[in-house]
């Protein structure tokens, strides 16, 4: 019977930080997407509740063409979330860290105001 309630009480103890970590990775999932929402909010200039390439910059006009999958020249949440997931997945298998903001010519340059 000790050996059970020992056994009880090294399991509880060994993944009680486990519980903790997933508990805050979620937390900060929470944050991530509260912080995608009100950033994508803040760019759509016209309400609209998708994005043109007029309402984006930097690597997301990069890639414009790309996040666009339905070509109908507007970016939606559902479109942008899928390619997050896509690079985040290729970045794992490639062992690849973040690049940085900004980086790339852009689709905008050589294009007439």
């Amino acid at each position: 019977m000790s050996k059970l309630i020992l056994s009880a009480a090294l399991l509880i103890v060994v993944s009680a930080p486990a519980l903790a970590q997933d508990a805050e990775r979620e937390g900060k999932c929470e944050d991530r997407k509260a912080k995608h929402e009100a950033r994508f909010n803040e760019m759509d200039a016209d309400a609209s509740g998708t994005l043109s390439l007029d309402e984006v910059d930097g690597r997301m006009a990069d890639h414009f063409d790309e996040i666009d999958t339905d070509a109908d020249g507007e970016l939606t949440k559902d479109e942008l979330r899928t390619f997050g997931e896509a690079r985040r997945a290729e970045r794992g298998e490639k062992g690849e860290g973040k690049g940085k903001r900004g980086e790339g010519k852009g689709r905008r340059e050589g294009r007439e105001s």
